[in-house]
């Protein structure tokens, strides 16, 4: 595997400016102290770990900055801007400083940074300056940044990567092209093209980027396979014949996968008029490679194109043929790349597809692909089909509890049914508007039923339906059958579903539900007490968070346990593909690794799926029931620090928001920095990478066990 540069030199940056900060051994009283208050989110009383920051010992103000940052009160601006603007201060802390200030959402942030930035020498500093205020400024900011100047190659990629973190929030004009323009232009030094072309990638509108098509094009010339990569996204937005007749000659020339995906991804946005046979054929050959992630790719990408377009009966055809390839049960073709094809057919083909694709159900055997068809029969402009396909899954749960001699009488008996259940109630959904009033009043109960499934991923789909404004009428109705349903749930066991329940509680403003939302403001369980006192505020208009009896914060602060992972490390994940050996970054996630490692202990992750792939971004597992909605009954907080970057193959914590991380962890394909400083990164693979881009849903986790290398 090519070495990413950009990624090793935010390490060498790390490693040996701060050495004693990275690979510290130990964690003296001071660091406990700090960390501790950094997992409680409190600067702690009389502001004490303000007074950290005149420590005289590195490792403590590494601690306490880094604190600051996980922290985030604003209140704080004032003493971390004194270290930034301090010359006597080493810039390893500076930078630290002016990382912090990033993560200090504030006004005064802005301008101690763009105060600095006047004034600081060091380009390291300078750097970071700039990324923070990519990630705090407004468009005014945007341009007052565009009118810096510097010598410097670094800093001037530190520009572009700012630009793109202003293009993430939609903070973009023409002024920011023609920089990126001018940095192209100016030399081929590859970090600062590197980070011109990832910010290209992150512009989205045609028009702007238009007139920066040749520079583009120069940056789908660099070594730097990233560059390259980005570049083909950006091209892709141009969707023009010329554009495409590049990016299909780009495809046969790049050998890495990963850019070959980037490439199938910008054919898939070219304008339809550019459609030939020639091009299908490139992409149907594309997608029977042995690589399942191009596979997967390009199938989608015939769907993009071919949806909507008006076909020859010849092409049709080959089409059809070419798609009904995959239906053949002979065929030697991974059930993910069957599945794809089954969903790009529907697409397609729509209503004239129904019977292929029904026959296909009764003669598959595989669930997954079961699922994808049901949920592929949404294209059918029948909506009654829902009928055919309920008879259908009726009759597979019948021979399913028949062969596995299952007689509880559960709803779901088996994962094989809970992936049938889901497809079914998804297809619901999707119908829903196809249908007269009786059909969509059966459909709101068949919603209400599977609210008993106890499955999170069914029940959130089943709750989201309900609140939709087509059951509005319904509502004292569905309002008596969640108050009954959350009665019959259990805590921890189904502490995600009763999150789900009392959130629904409060969009739809069930006031019957006053009663039991007060009484779970005193529950041992602060994620019930503070989402039931927001459903109280939705509903009533008042404030109940101070009457919350139970911490905020679950907290675990086993030092001995922790200072003993110094001796494991090292992760070694067993999975049906081979081992994963990831390095746990200690010292700077402790809370994560702990937490990791406790249930790894416990077993936890034998035999959990990656339930989620998305090619050329990440890998996601560690969920118990596979669904993406579930976790360990506890979170536990998020950890930022200045050198956690997602380049390749770095291992993070999944999360719906700030502090939200339970055992759901992810492993990214290639570079990421829009992640950066938004999730835990907690790991770096050092081996195992050929493993991770083999896996696809549905592989799994057979054990996780720990070495000290």
């Amino acid at each position: 595997m090519k070495i990413n540069r950009y990624f090793f030199s935010i390490i060498f940056f790390c490693i040996f400016l701060i050495p004693s900060l990275t690979n510290a051994q130990n964690f003296t009283g001071d660091d406990q102290k700090i960390l501790e208050l950094q997992d409680t989110r409190s600067l702690g009383e009389d502001r004490e770990l303000l007074q950290y920051l005149k420590s005289d010992n590195d490792l403590v103000l590494h601690r306490t900055l880094t604190a600051l940052a996980n922290i985030q009160d604003t209140t704080a601006v004032a003493e971390v801007s004194g270290i930034l603007s301090d010359r006597l201060i080493t810039p390893v802390f500076r930078v630290k400083a002016a990382f912090v200030l990033g993560q200090l959402n504030s006004r005064r942030s802005v301008e101690s940074l763009f105060k600095a930035l006047e004034n600081e020498q060091d380009k390291n500093v300078l750097s970071e300056i700039i990324l923070s205020i990519g990630i705090l400024g407004n468009e005014t900011d945007l341009n007052r940044l565009l009118e810096y100047k510097s010598t410097y190659d670094e800093v001037n990629a530190a520009l572009a990567m700012a630009i793109s973190r202003f293009a993430y929030r939609k903070i973009i004009n023409i002024n920011t092209v023609n920089k990126l323009k001018e940095f192209i232009n100016s030399t081929d030094q590859w970090e600062l093209m590197r980070s011109s072309s990832y910010a290209f990638a992150r512009i989205p509108e045609k028009n702007l980027i238009e007139a920066a098509r040749n520079e583009i094009i120069k940056l789908t010339q660099q070594d730097h396979p990233e560059t390259r990569m980005w570049a083909y996204t950006a091209l892709g937005r141009l969707k023009g014949a010329d554009e495409l007749k590049y990016l299909v000659e780009a495809l046969s020339r790049e050998s890495e996968w990963k850019i070959k995906v980037n490439i199938l991804n910008a054919i898939g946005s070219t304008n339809k008029a550019n459609i030939s046979d020639s091009l299908l054929e490139l992409l149907f050959n594309t997608a029977e490679q042995s690589n399942t992630s191009i596979s997967l790719i390009a199938l989608n990408v015939i769907g993009r194109l071919l949806d909507g377009f008006t076909m020859t009966d010849e092409i049709k055809n080959k089409v059809k043929d070419r798609l009904q390839w995959y239906f053949i049960p002979a065929k030697a073709v991974d059930w993910q790349v069957k599945s794809e094809a089954v969903k790009t057919y529907a697409r397609i083909f729509k209503d004239e597809a129904k019977n292929e694709l029904i026959s296909y159900y009764s003669t598959t055997t595989n669930y997954d692909i079961k699922a994808d068809i049901i949920r592929s029969l949404s294209y059918i402009s029948d909506g009654l089909i829902y009928r055919e396909v309920r008879d259908s899954i009726s009759a597979d749960v019948q021979r399913y509890n028949a062969q596995k001699n299952i007689t509880s009488g559960e709803m779901i008996s088996g994962d094989e049914m809970a992936k049938l259940y889901k497809a079914f109630v998804e297809l619901v959904y999707n119908v829903s508007s196809k249908v007269d009033e009786e059909n969509k009043n059966n459909i709101r109960l068949i919603f209400s039923e599977f609210l008993s499934s106890r499955n999170p991923a069914i029940v959130d789909l089943c709750l989201g339906a309900l609140k939709d404004s087509m059951f509005a009428k319904y509502k004292d109705e569905t309002s008596q059958i969640l108050l009954f349903d959350y009665n019959d749930l259990q805590y921890p066991k189904d502490l995600d579903i009763m999150l789900m329940y009392i959130q629904t509680m409060g969009e739809l403003k069930i006031t019957k539900a006053n009663d039991l939302l007060k009484k779970n403001l005193s529950s041992e369980n602060y994620d019930i007490a503070k989402t039931s006192a927001d459903a109280l505020f939705i509903i009533t208009g008042k404030n109940y968070e101070k009457k919350i009896k139970v911490k905020k914060y679950r907290t675990d602060f086993n030092w001995a346990f922790i200072e003993s992972l110094m001796k494991r490390s090292v992760a070694n994940i067993k999975t049906n593909r081979g081992i994963i050996k990831i390095q746990l970054e200690i010292s700077n996630a402790p809370f994560t690794s702990q937490s990791f490692v406790k249930l790894a202990d416990k077993h936890y992750f034998d035999n959990l799926i990656f339930h989620r792939v998305i090619p050329n971004f990440v890998i996601q597992g560690g969920d118990p029931t596979g669904t993406g909605f579930s976790g360990p009954g506890y979170s536990i907080r998020t950890e930022i620090n200045q050198s956690g970057s997602f380049g390749p193959y770095v291992v993070g914590m999944a999360s719906s928001g700030k502090d939200t991380e339970g055992s759901q962890f992810f492993i990214t394909h290639s570079s990421q920095p829009h992640l950066d400083t938004k999730y835990t990164v907690f790991g770096k693979m050092i081996d195992g990478q050929q493993v991770v881009d083999e896996i696809q849903v549905g592989d799994f986790i057979e054990s996780v066990s720990f070495s000290e290398k």
